[in-house]
């Protein structure tokens, strides 16, 4: 990459070396306030496989009784992603960063979002992937919101090993309804918060009846290590029942360390010995 500084025509060349940028930054942000399926940090998409009876929308919160304390809440309004139609439809919810997160050199990736369960018709809720991608598409960790069943609890998948739980899994972790109504009750929900660094990532999550639930050192999805998280992708697993199925979520929120282009030494010694030459002919 070749940059010019100031006026005096320096041309200076930066080397590909990347370092972390001092501070956290955000990297992806949707809160949904705006009444907007958009994102207020990066770029977000909502697609299904195929047609159908799909809603995608934000709709507003209710009012009722607030079950946990601040910030534990929905905002007034949520993202409501929905399937009533029984068939093979699933959506996919891809959130892309503005720039890539480091995960090397003792960086870390913080996720968090608030989810709900919209089970329309039965008490089975279908199973959700969370899934981190790097610069390259590559798996860095797999996040599953439900395991599938009546209990709705968190789980973590591998590829060698599929679906696992977690050391210390709850009996129930529900963070839904049976109900069928395009609203949201914020005293039914769940807030889930993953940080991820190298060579696993760290899990916690409390639901609407206060049952915390937390992991730590989970294997990332190849088993292996990762450098960075680009995006982030949600997508349901509908398997061979055809259930209708839904979810509303709230308060997307990623931050970490991106990565920082430096000059390469010769550059920097060029600077020291072109510049004083520069500022010489400007002044004849």
């Amino acid at each position: 990459m070749i940059r010019i500084f100031g006026n005096c025509g320096l041309a200076i060349a930066f080397m590909s070396l990347l370092i972390s940028s001092s501070n956290a930054d955000i990297v992806f942000e949707a809160d949904f306030e705006a009444g907007a399926v958009a994102a207020d940090t990066g770029t977000l998409s909502v697609n299904f496989s195929t047609g159908g009876n799909n809603t995608v929308a934000i709709v507003p919160t209710s009012t009722g009784s607030d079950v946990l304390p601040e910030p534990l809440l929905f905002g007034e309004n949520a993202l409501l992603v929905d399937d009533n139609t029984s068939d093979t439809n699933f959506a996919q919810i891809t959130l892309d960063f503005v720039q890539p997160v480091l995960l090397t050199g003792g960086n870390t990736a913080t996720f968090s979002f608030d989810a709900l369960s919209r089970r329309t018709g039965t008490n089975t809720n279908r199973t959700q992937f969370v899934t981190g991608l790097d610069s390259s598409g590559s798996e860095v960790f797999q996040f599953v919101l439900s395991d599938g069943d009546a209990r709705q609890r968190p789980r973590f998948a591998t590829a060698a090993d599929g679906i696992q739980s977690f050391a210390s899994n709850p009996g129930n972790f529900f963070h839904g309804a049976d109900s069928t109504p395009a609203s949201v009750n914020t005293g039914a929900f769940a807030q889930y918060e993953l940080t991820v660094d190298e060579n696993g990532f760290d899990f916690q999550g409390i639901n609407q009846g206060g049952v915390t639930f937390t992991d730590t050192g989970v294997s990332l999805f190849n088993g292996g290590s990762a450098t960075d998280i680009a995006s982030i992708v949600i997508s349901a697993d509908r398997g061979t029942t055809n259930l209708t199925s839904g979810n509303y979520y709230d308060n997307f929120f990623v931050e970490g360390t991106i990565a920082v282009a430096v000059p390469e030494p010769s550059s920097l010694l060029a600077l020291l010995v072109l510049a004083p030459m520069a500022m010489l002919k400007r002044r004849r």
